[in-house]
């Protein structure tokens, strides 16, 4: 039986970021699929066996990032509709900025709505910042 155990995850700013969380958990023996969500801040791990919390948190603490179990995590958590007052922001747009404020937005407990034409994540993302350090490191080693 797969056992499924959500954990909030800290200091993720990109994409990248999500992908080097999904990539240290899958990294642990017994870890059958994860589920990063830049969004949310949280990452789903569906395990087949049991395996300690603490070694789920030490491998994303190895990566670079913080995190903590989710209280109900054993449980399947509905989305709730916004409570009446709750912001809701709308963002056009999905480059570093876009990303950074809709982070901040939901961490202070509005709902967020992006928007955005192409592809998202701008330029830093997909043709500036993250692939020139990708390149760099490849030329370091």
């Amino acid at each position: 039986m797969s056992q499924k155990i959500v954990l909030r995850i800290t200091g993720m700013t990109c994409a990248h970021c999500a992908q080097s969380v999904e990539k240290a958990l899958l990294g642990i023996h017994g870890v059958d699929s994860v589920q990063v969500s830049l969004a949310t801040n949280r990452a789903e791990v569906f395990l087949q066996s049991s395996i300690p919390t603490e070694a789920l948190l030490a491998a994303i603490t190895q990566a670079g990032y913080g995190a903590k179990v989710e209280q109900d995590s054993l449980q399947v958590q509905a989305r709730s509709l916004p409570e009446p007052g709750q912001p809701h922001i709308a963002i056009i747009g999905s480059g570093g900025a876009a990303m950074a404020a809709a982070l901040k937005a939901v961490e202070r407990g509005a709902r967020v709505t992006l928007i955005e034409r192409g592809t998202i994540g701008g330029t830093c993302v997909n043709v500036g910042c993250v692939p020139s350090k990708i390149l760099i490191r490849a030329a370091h080693i």
